[in-house]
């Protein structure tokens, strides 16, 4: 009996080990998710950021008649 206490309790032990590997792999693969996110939003902002201004007031008008 005290052996089958003792498997049981290995066996319990192993699968919590199993299931915390396996909650950080979870957490490592969202974190480089949030990273790339946080790189295109990054580019994106840099690239709106980086459009010339319209020379000569254009643009800066808005048509209602076109």
């Amino acid at each position: 009996m005290y052996i089958m206490d003792l498997a049981a309790l290995a066996a319990s032990q192993i699968a919590a080990q199993m299931a915390l590997t396996q909650s950080q792999v979870q957490v490592g693969m969202i974190r480089q998710q949030h990273q790339v996110q946080q790189e295109m939003i990054s580019m994106v902002t840099q690239s709106v950021q980086n459009v010339p201004v319209p020379s000569g007031g254009a643009g800066t008008l808005l048509n209602l008649y076109a």
